[in-house]
């Protein structure tokens, strides 16, 4: 019978470990790199967004496109996500703490009333990546992440599918009911 060391044993127990997790690894490849690239939402509570949050939400969406922006709309989008989509109220909530926490570190009171230059620094590490960086982005800063596809990538698709119509000439949106408009004055030149 053949006596193994305490070296040996170690490390073919190691060997075969790592053989097992390359095993796995490969075998479980697509849902890793999935779960890297797009790491969702943990299910929570939904309610109302706090004033101070909505109000950081809508900075952070002027930061981001323009001063000009239709602040309505987005403090609606905002306001229904956090009220009846599971997981966003707790994520928005994450959000402000950390741009309020920023924004103090570079000396104004909080996010919101910082100086648009000021908001659009902070938000400059959130803004949508490339491949390998946000590959790296998701095995180190899984939060950062959520933020970059949660937030950022949000306030960029509703303006692309609202305002960005309306600056690019468009009276109205796709989507917005038109043609209604002045069915309730009386025609020009009628008597």
């Amino acid at each position: 019978m053949t006596r193994f060391s305490r070296r040996r044993f170690l490390t073919m127990a190691g060997l075969a470990t790592l053989g097992l997790a390359a095993g796995v690894l490969g075998w479980r490849r697509r849902e890793l790199i999935e779960w890297l690239w797009h790491p969702g939402l943990a299910p929570a509570a939904t309610g109302t967004l706090s004033e101070h949050a909505a109000q950081t939400m809508l900075a952070a969406a002027q930061a981001l496109l323009d001063e000009r922006v239709a602040s309505d709309l987005y403090l609606d989008f905002f306001r229904w996500r956090a009220a009846n989509a599971p997981g966003y109220r707790a994520l928005y909530a994450r959000f402000v703490l950390a741009v309020d926490d920023a924004a103090r570190r570079t000396g104004a009171a909080d996010f919101a009333r910082a100086p648009l230059a000021q908001r659009r620094r902070i938000l400059a590490r959130w803004r949508p990546r490339r491949r390998w960086s946000r590959l790296s982005q998701g095995l180190l800063g899984r939060e950062a992440l959520r933020f970059s596809k949660f937030v950022v990538r949000d306030v960029f698709r509703l303006f692309s599918r609202t305002e960005a119509w309306t600056r690019t000439g468009y009276d109205f949106w796709p989507g917005t009911p038109r043609g209604l408009e002045g069915l309730d004055r009386p025609p020009r030149g009628a008597v």
